[in-house]
């Protein structure tokens, strides 16, 4: 049996839904006190000073998940330093030097055998071009 809410009901209901759809949206809203992401950051990294550090400290003594976060950024951030090969000064190896070769080629070849299908398609001998030409239908775009 399909009922109808009266008039008032349906009102209501319609109440009922939006106030919980807000409540849910002030609930999973961020808070104002809470740090953001790049504040974090800085302060795993140590490039945050005085009252930005000071508020990111009292925020990770509260949440002591984004406490345990900033420390394992830390920690990956120090096994990743002692990894990381210096880039500045260091000469291309021959196998950079063919990768980048190889790319150049198949750019240049990609650019060649597009440059030929337009020649080839824009041509007045295609078939394609005469039967247009044909129809007297000159201003067709291929």
């Amino acid at each position: 049996m399909n009922r109808t809410l009266p008039p008032n009901a349906t009102e209501a209901a319609e109440a009922i839904k939006a106030r919980q759809l807000w409540q849910n949206y002030r609930a999973a809203a961020p808070r104002p006190d809470a740090a953001g992401a790049l504040d974090l950051a800085a302060y795993a990294d140590g490039r945050l000073r005085g009252a930005a550090r000071d508020a990111v400290e009292a925020y990770l003594a509260r949440n002591p998940q984004a406490l345990r976060d900033v420390l394992a950024a830390r920690a990956a951030h120090a096994g990743e330093a002692t990894k990381a090969k210096p880039s500045i000064g260091r000469r291309p190896s021959v196998m950079d030097r063919l990768g980048w070769g190889a790319a150049l080629c198949a750019f240049c070849l990609a650019v060649w055998m597009g440059f030929a299908t337009g020649e080839q398609v824009a041509s007045t001998d295609n078939e394609a071009y005469s039967l247009y030409s044909v129809a007297g239908d000159d201003n067709v775009d291929l």
